[in-house]
């Protein structure tokens, strides 16, 4: 018979004080994988801080992410905070956010719901920087002009908050060992919206080309976006 998620959870960090780090490594991704929202941010955070002691960055910065992004009712909000502000001060500790931002002049409904279209990328919010895009099990694959393709994991579209995490998994440009980001959308005072986009990467000696190609990138989305000739949703 299956172990519950909490015994899962529990067995898991039985394992690691017994020093069995492989089985307990196991036992952590099989209870992260569980349907519980509050086992799976535990387990993530856990896993992430197994990594770290492991010296294994990279997979430490995947978990740690994972852990920030597993959808949390609002109830269990209270429940989940403390793995949550352990799992933003462990990732900052390892790949420190790189943050860029505009005002866009559109409402923030119209700028999110060009966001939130992942599978219209090239038409919608990058035309001519990207030729298609194609969502395929949860991955959106990017294909550029010159036939190089990026493969990223959508982590999650959150309506309420106007925010979309997603991880490119292969395909960088710099090529990185880990790339977590997210794009929010706010309103300011006079309608319109202020974008914020970040991203965590490593090894973090690339950060400083990251941040030139998202500066980038942003202006050419703010003008795509603002553009009347920008192709509606579906």
């Amino acid at each position: 018979m299956p172990l519950s998620p909490d015994l899962l959870l529990n067995k898991a960090l039985r394992l690691l004080d017994a020093g069995e780090s492989l089985r307990g490594e196991q036992t952590l991704r099989a209870a992260a994988a569980a349907s519980d929202p509050a086992t799976a941010v535990t387990a993530w955070c856990a896993l992430g801080e197994l990594h770290l002691q492991q010296g294994r960055h990279a997979d430490a910065a995947i978990a740690l992410a994972a852990c920030l992004a597993v959808p949390v009712p609002p109830g269990l909000d209270d429940v989940c905070e403390a793995d949550h502000v352990r799992a933003e001060a462990l990732l900052a500790s390892v790949a420190p956010p790189i943050v860029v931002e505009a005002e866009v002049g559109v409402p923030p409904e119209q700028l999110w719901d060009v966001l939130r279209d992942v599978g219209a990328v090239h038409h919608r919010l990058l035309p001519g920087r990207v030729a298609g895009t194609r969502i395929d099990d949860g991955h959106r694959f990017l294909t550029f002009p010159d036939g190089h393709v990026i493969r990223e994991v959508i982590r999650a579209i959150d309506d309420d908050a106007r925010r979309l995490a997603y991880a490119v998994v292969e395909g960088a440009r710099p090529p990185l060992a880990h790339h977590e980001a997210e794009f929010q959308v706010y309103a300011t005072n006079d309608g319109h919206s202020r974008l914020v986009w970040t991203a965590r990467v490593l090894p973090v000696e690339r950060a400083a080309e990251v941040l030139t190609r998202m500066a980038y990138g942003i202006a050419e989305m703010c003008r795509t976006v603002e553009s009347p000739d920008v192709v509606p949703g579906a």
